[in-house]
């Protein structure tokens, strides 16, 4: 999907494809993309999910902090994640349904979504993730508890730092 910034957005180049795109609390995340000739973003793949607190930078990683929102994560899941594009499909199919009806049937699919995927189970668990973006290795080491994450950047000898 592609995305064009809006007046209220927020976006910075974190480089080797990763972004950050603050719409807004709690709605600001990192993605993998790549910038369209005509001056747009094509998202690839949400790396870290909403709501990004915040991050900090250099030529190798991007460290970031993390409050998990549910309700941006099942805005996710609806409109951002492949796996689940037919959601977003059910949701802009015209039929004899109405779009508020469409909707709420789409809400309760992401809800059972969040309740069964591990992946998302993982980032609910805890108010507060922590996480380390490989840029050169394209990996990513989270979601991380403080504790796991300060001993990450401590074997990957990160020198920069989150605000706290």
């Amino acid at each position: 999907s592609s995305c064009g910034a809006g007046w209220s957005d927020v976006h910075h180049d974190l480089g080797d494809n990763y972004h950050y795109l603050g719409e807004g609390t709690p709605y600001n995340y990192i993605f993998y993309g790549k910038e369209l000739k005509s001056g747009g973003l094509t998202i690839d793949k949400v790396i870290i999910l909403p709501n990004v607190e915040d991050f900090s930078v250099d030529n190798k990683f991007i460290v970031v902090r993390q409050k998990p929102s549910l309700e941006s994560i099942k805005d996710n899941i609806i409109y951002l994640d492949r796996k689940y594009s037919y959601l977003s499909d059910t949701l802009h199919l015209s039929s004899e349904s109405s779009y508020s009806v469409r909707l709420k049937y789409v809400l309760s699919m992401a809800d059972s979504i969040v309740k069964k995927d591990d992946f998302y189970n993982e980032v609910l668990k805890r108010n507060e993730n922590f996480y380390v973006i490989d840029k050169i290795n394209k990996k990513v080491y989270g979601p991380l508890s403080k504790l796991e994450f300060e001993d990450r950047v401590k074997k990957l000898n990160i020198s920069v730092k989150l605000k706290w």
